[in-house]
């Protein structure tokens, strides 16, 4: 995950479990920003679900579960699967992501 020019507020976390190293990132970006990070990332558009992997980060945030965009790692990529979250707030916009 390559994260984007101009992210700040950046927060991570990652547990060894039975199945992996899950993970958490969230950060704040200029909106204007977000295509180029979906691209580079090889993200796509996956609704407005907020997936599973990142609710509890959302909703601690403040943010409204499925008011936001999600992503998911594009098809035919060999990077490992993540999902993600954004919401815009005042001007900026808040990506979370989990695996």
């Amino acid at each position: 995950m390559r994260l984007p020019e101009g992210a700040e507020g950046i927060s991570y976390g990652a547990l060894k479990a039975l199945d992996g190293y899950p993970f958490s990132l969230q950060f704040s970006m200029p909106c204007d920003g977000v295509p180029e990070f979906v691209q580079e990332n090889r993200l796509a558009s996956a609704g407005k679900k907020t997936p599973d992997e990142v609710l509890t980060a959302v909703m601690d945030a403040g943010f409204t579960p499925d008011a936001g965009a999600a992503y998911l790692r594009a098809e035919g990529t060999k990077l490992p699967k993540v999902v993600g979250a954004l919401f815009e707030r005042s001007g900026k916009c808040r990506m979370f992501v989990g695996a």
